[in-house]
């Protein structure tokens, strides 16, 4: 699960609706924050594989709440606040809710995530003629 957390940080609302499908419930935030809950009842048949954390899940009457904070329209965090009943762990019946996000986040049909704003670069000294090969003013051309 902490694989999805990450992942799927920075989607945005119509990448985790597409992937998710629609919320069983939202709730408006301060701001711009929404939170959208979904829900999941496992039942003691099924049995799948996933690549996610666990490697192997098996569910036995599992139930799982994940609860998405978006923020601007994002993904901002994950939080899992009802994972119960699962066999082999209590996040079992959760990997369902994020799977097919993960998936398609991890094959680049969704996505890319939100990238972090990069500082801009502090001006650097003047080069200095014949040290690294620039003179100021001069342009480099082509060699013909």
């Amino acid at each position: 699960m902490r694989r999805a957390r990450i992942q799927l940080v920075g989607l945005s609302a119509n990448d985790l609706r597409l992937c998710a499908g629609p919320p069983n419930r939202t709730l408006a935030g301060d701001g711009d924050l929404q939170y959208w809950a979904y829900d999941r009842t496992a039942t003691t048949s099924e049995v799948m594989v996933t690549t996610l954390a666990l490697g192997f899940n098996l569910t036995r009457q599992g139930e799982c709440s994940a609860v998405f904070e978006l923020a601007g329209g994002h993904v901002r965090r994950i939080a899992f606040p009802r994972a119960v009943g699962g066999r082999v762990s209590p996040y079992s019946a959760c990997v369902p809710l994020v799977q097919e996000c993960y998936v398609m986040r991890r094959g680049g049909a969704i996505g890319p995530a939100v990238p972090a704003v990069a500082p801009e670069p502090e001006p650097g000294p003047e080069p200095v003629p014949g040290i690294d090969g620039s003179v100021p003013g001069q342009e480099w051309r082509p060699f013909p």
